[in-house]
């Protein structure tokens, strides 16, 4: 029994000053952060509807009389990836912000279930980002492979 009592006295944390006002700041640039990239997927939605510069095709239309007419929009594909990653965008930063703002009042109420539920979600924020990352790095060595396969091929 009094084992367990040492393990509850060891993982028992107390924050001094210092560490309150890292904290703090942490959680206040984590909403920044957060805020920041919800506006940009906002952006980023509006540009790939309205035909943003980096995502839009040109037609030239020729009526038969010699005279041009421009349509420009959003491609179909583009317009689902941008929507794919603003979906996926905001699941992670969803996490980031309630980090933020959980931190943030749990180390101004000096709550501690409350910024413990605030580092949990900066947890499975890092979760999310490292799951995805790890996807990324499998394609990435597979589109590798694959480009090395061809090569081999293409010289016999």
């Amino acid at each position: 029994m009094e084992n367990i009592n040492q393990q509850d006295s060891i993982f028992t944390f107390s924050f001094d000053e210092i560490s309150r006002r890292i904290l703090k700041k942490t959680a206040t640039w984590a909403k920044i952060c957060a805020i920041c990239a919800f506006v940009a997927y906002a952006v980023a939605l509006v540009a790939a509807f309205t035909g943003g510069r980096s995502s839009t095709y040109t037609k030239y239309l020729e009526d038969g009389s010699g005279n041009l007419t421009v349509q420009t929009g959003g491609t179909t594909s583009t317009i689902i990836g941008t929507f794919i990653t603003v979906i996926i965008g905001c699941v992670i930063n969803y996490y980031l912000l309630r980090f933020a703002n959980l931190a943030g009042k749990g180390v101004d109420s000096m709550n501690q279930p409350q910024l413990n539920d605030g580092l949990g979600s900066l947890r499975i924020y890092f979760k999310i980002l490292g799951i995805i990352l790890l996807i990324v790095l499998i394609i990435f060595a597979l589109a590798f492979v694959a480009a090395m396969f061809a090569a081999s091929l293409s010289r016999k």
